[in-house]
């Protein structure tokens, strides 16, 4: 599969990197639990 990556793109992965793995671990729980219900359970490795 291709996709067309753009610099926002790539600017948007940067923030939720740093969100998901930075040391402020606040805004990491709040975005997991904000998010928690648009999980496809389905896609998780077993």
């Amino acid at each position: 599969m291709l996709r067309r990556v753009k610099l926002s793109d790539a600017e948007e992965a940067a923030t939720v990197f740093n969100l998901l793995m930075g040391n402020d671990v606040a805004p990491r729980k709040d975005f997991i639990v904000e998010n928690a219900d648009d999980l496809d359970r389905e896609r998780i490795d077993a």
